[in-house]
Order: C-alpha cells, then sequence, then structure tokens
C-alpha cells in the first residue's frame, strides 16, 4: 500500500497566505487560506500518489495557488529541488536521469513537457495539470508519458475553494471526475444538469469576511452520477473561459472594448484551443475614418493581462 506523502507542521509560519482571482472577470479579489488548510491541499492531492520526490517543476507562477502550494509550500517541508518553469517558458529544464519529478502544468507548457520526455526517461513523473481544460493537441504526448509509467492528474479546482476533484488521465477522455476526499456535494442534482455546488474544508475567507463560508457554488456545470462522488463535465453556465488559469469575462471584455471611440461593435467568441484547451477571439467592427491605434492595443493589453498572442 503507499503511503501518503509525510507533512510535518511549521509552528513559526504565516498565519494566512493570500491569493487573489486573476481580474478578468472583475476587479481582483482576495482570498485567504490558513497553512493547515495548504497542508491539506497537499494530502488531498499528493496522498497516496507520491511516495519518493527529489525534484519540482513548476510551469504555474507562485501566485497560482497551486503554484504556490506545490512549488513553495511543500519544499519548505521537505529537502526537493524547485525549478521556477514558469519564469521562461521558452527554455526546456535540464534533466537527469531517473528522476522522481513532481510537474506542476498548464496548458500552455504541455510542448515544453513533452521535450523534456524525448531526452530521459518520464517513469518516475506525475505531472499535475490544472488552469483550464487539458489542450487537446497534447493527448499523443500525454498518451506517450502514459505508457513509459508516467502519470498525468488532472485536477479541477479555484482560487476559491482550492481542489474539488481529479482525475488521471489516460487514453478515455470522458472519464468522470472524482472529489477529492474532504469535499462534498451541496446541491441538488436530482434534475439533470446543474451548477457545481460543494463543501470543503479547505474553501478560502474572502478579505471581506471573518470566516471562511462552508459552501460555494461555481459557474461549472456538472452531471452528478448517483453515487454523489463521481460527476462529468458539461462546461460553463456563463460566458467565461479559463485561460491558463486565468478567468475571462468575454462580456466584461466586451464591454471594456466598447468605450473606445473607435470601435463601432465587437464580439468576443469563446475557442477550444489545441494549444490553450480554451481562448478566445476578438473581432472588430471599426468606425469609418477610424483606424486600430494604440488606445485599442492599451485596452486589449489591459483585459488581456499579458496574453500577447491575441496581438496578432
Amino acid at each position: 500500500m503507499t503511503k501518503p506523502l509525510s507533512i510535518m507542521v511549521n509552528t513559526g509560519a504565516t498565519p494566512e497566505v493570500r491569493f487573489e482571482t486573476s481580474g478578468h472577470t472583475a476587479m481582483p479579489i482576495a482570498w485567504f487560506r490558513s497553512r493547515e488548510q495548504l497542508d491539506q491541499e497537499i494530502q488531498v492531492i499528493l496522498s497516496g500518489r507520491v511516495t519518493k520526490l527529489n525534484r519540482i517543476i513548476s510551469f504555474a507562477p507562485t501566485r497560482h495557488i497551486y503554484g504556490y502550494v506545490f512549488a513553495h509550500h511543500l519544499p519548505s517541508y521537505i529537502n526537493v529541488k524547485v525549478t521556477e518553469a514558469w519564469r521562461n517558458m521558452l527554455d526546456v529544464p535540464k534533466l537527469k536521469g531517473n528522476e522522481h519529478l513532481l510537474i506542476v502544468a498548464t496548458p500552455g507548457c504541455w510542448r515544453i513537457i513533452w521535450e523534456m520526455a524525448r531526452y530521459t526517461s518520464p517513469k518516475q513523473w506525475i505531472v499535475l495539470h490544472s488552469g483550464g481544460l487539458l489542450p487537446k493537441l497534447c493527448q499523443p504526448w500525454i498518451e506517450y508519458l502514459l505508457k513509459q509509467g508516467a502519470r498525468v492528474i488532472e485536477i479541477l479546482g479555484s482560487t476559491e475553494t482550492g481542489a474539488i476533484a481529479t482525475r488521471e488521465a489516460n487514453t478515455d477522455y470522458t472519464k468522470p471526475w472524482q472529489l477529492v476526499s474532504d469535499v462534498e456535494l451541496a446541491g441538488d442534482y436530482s434534475s439533470g444538469t446543474s451548477r457545481l455546488s460543494i463543501s470543503s474544508p479547505r474553501i478560502g475567507r474572502r478579505f471581506d469576511l471573518v470566516v471562511a463560508p462552508h459552501t460555494w457554488t461555481l459557474p461549472d456545470l456538472v452531471d452528478v452520477m448517483p453515487d454523489r462522488r463521481h460527476f462529468t463535465y458539461v462546461g460553463r453556465e456563463s460566458r467565461f473561459v479559463k485561460v491558463d488559469g486565468r478567468r475571462c469575462n468575454l462580456e466584461l471584455i466586451e464591454l471594456r472594448i466598447r468605450t473606445l471611440e473607435s470601435i463601432a461593435d465587437v464580439a468576443c467568441i469563446a475557442r477550444r484551443s489545441a494549444v490553450r484547451g480554451e481562448h478566445y477571439d476578438i473581432y472588430l467592427v471599426v468606425r469609418p475614418d477610424s483606424y486600430i491605434g494604440n488606445d485599442l492595443i492599451s485596452c486589449i493589453k489591459m483585459v488581456a493581462k499579458g496574453y500577447h498572442s491575441l496581438m496578432r
């Protein structure tokens, strides 16, 4: 039987850690988590899956909950090398043979993971994928990793809730999600597809609350199975897309771009991206005698928060 990765209590630590929503849906909102909650985040994801670890490679920045939990919080307890690959997404991290790796992945980094796997055996790898849907482009790469003995674990969660459910990637891409051990469904799902509502001791404390809520409802739509521990993911109720962990409100983006005098109309269309899993396109109607100038470029940069691929 696989033993969980042992976690020791650090009594001299800061009581709470601050995380913020990405700010694409509205103003960024601060959520606070206790170190006990962060410890439990590690346990519900890695317990029974990791027995040995000597290096962590994170493509998620430390402002991202899983980037912080696995590339900052976890290394504060165990002696492990950390590579912050998110700081330069053009470089392929240098590897040694037979390393016991934990890779914290986001949708935009899978080409780099594939390049890593081409030069060394991924047999001892565990890849945690979060921040959006698995891109279709990476499916053959994942199948290669699985054949070599690696494990790929998808995490469904949010800044507000932490991990809600996981599933191990395999060749069946319709495999249902399973709630992690300390999460329960809070909604009534007897009538079919419904918004995902959960109860969990790891829900964060919003900045304007004295205590954290015990339940939370997300914009994600699910079909729940009779055991209430598994569900299939249907989509989102609203016009939200999640790009590398950043939730983007397409209605809000349209509203901001429409404030520009040179724009007669705008439409943001959600797309499935083979590279990022989810993305969106912006279509513009420019007023006569106007042109696409720096005001539009600045506006899109503001709402897109650094997604320079939009500026093509």
